[in-house]
């Protein structure tokens, strides 16, 4: 009942918290019912279509998480892995560009190795350290910028930005000038505030005409406009040939920006969750560095 009930707060809802569970809706709502009996109080009402806690039900999602999150390590402390038998799903924070670069190698070698092994991605928020410290999720995935260093971190590979454009862009060459960069119509996503910064630092003005909720849908958009993005080298140079992008070396100095995999402390037990980190360390590993065209700062603007 308790799991079901983590996983209406989680959710917000009777039917898709059913099949997160795998089981029918009539069995979360029977457990829900025997919750609300037992505790005298709705605990979830329905507002706005969602389900929302009740003032009660704020306190126990709190103490329910934490209890929860001691049962899951208590259960996982030392407990056998065999990737090949296993049928575990591991919930991964990612940020968006992450989900392109590693997902596909990563899904080929569970492919291999763990059929039966099943990955979660979660969107990358703020609060995201938030949610590995109430075991809301395994593993978080991101920029170095983006997360904080309280909670242990391997790096994965190191990631760069770089300039692409579509056929129908006027831009030709290897290279954008800073009078280029800064006149073009630029297509933009958020990938976090650690790329957000480094773009404000370049001093460099760019009016961006479309902002949008992810890389395949700037990726078309740069295929189908004359607008130009910045976006990761990996995948630029990834879906060169699909998209028929042209790739250019941006007018202001390309630093590396680290990727990195943070876990809680309390997991390092986690045999499973160990395997995992493993293998994306090894998936990231065969990255190799980022192809960076040749850059030469440009302040000018002839």
């Amino acid at each position: 009942m308790l799991v079901a009930l983590d996983a209406v707060f989680s959710e917000r809802h009777v039917s898709r918290a059913a099949a997160r569970l795998n089981l029918t809706q009539s069995a979360v709502s029977n457990a829900l019912t025997r919750l609300r009996r037992h505790f005298n109080d709705p605990i979830v009402t329905r507002v706005g279509g969602e389900m929302t806690p009740t003032a009660l039900g704020l306190v126990l999602r709190s103490e329910l998480t934490d209890l929860l999150a001691r049962l899951r390590e208590f259960a996982m402390r030392g407990a056998a892995f065999d990737p090949a038998l296993s049928d575990r799903e591991f919930r991964v924070i990612a940020a968006d560009f992450v989900s392109y670069v590693l997902m596909p190698p990563l899904i080929q070698r569970l492919k291999a190795e763990a059929p039966g092994t099943k990955i979660r991605l979660m969107p990358y928020s703020p609060i995201a350290l938030d949610q590995l410290s109430k075991a809301e999720a395994d593993l978080c995935i991101s920029l170095k910028q983006d997360l904080g260093g309280t909670l242990p971190e391997e790096k994965l590979y190191d990631e760069a930005l770089t300039c692409i454009a579509g056929t129908k862009s006027s831009f030709r060459g290897e290279r954008l000038t800073a009078h280029q960069y800064s006149s073009a119509r630029h297509a933009a996503f958020i990938v976090g505030e650690g790329h957000i910064n480094f773009l404000r630092s370049i001093d460099m003005p760019r009016e961006v005409m479309v902002w949008l909720p992810s890389i395949g849908a700037l990726l078309e958009v740069v295929a189908e406009t004359d607008c130009v993005a910045t976006i990761s080298t990996h995948i630029a140079h990834r879906f060169r040939e699909r998209f028929k992008l042209r790739i250019f070396a941006p007018p202001f100095d390309v630093s590396l920006m680290p990727v990195i995999m943070q876990h809680h402390g309390r997991t390092a037990s986690d045999l499973g969750l160990a395997w995992l980190r493993r293998l994306f360390i090894e998936v990231a590993s065969e990255l190799g560095p980022p192809i960076l065209a040749e850059t030469r700062p440009d302040s000018g603007f002839s």
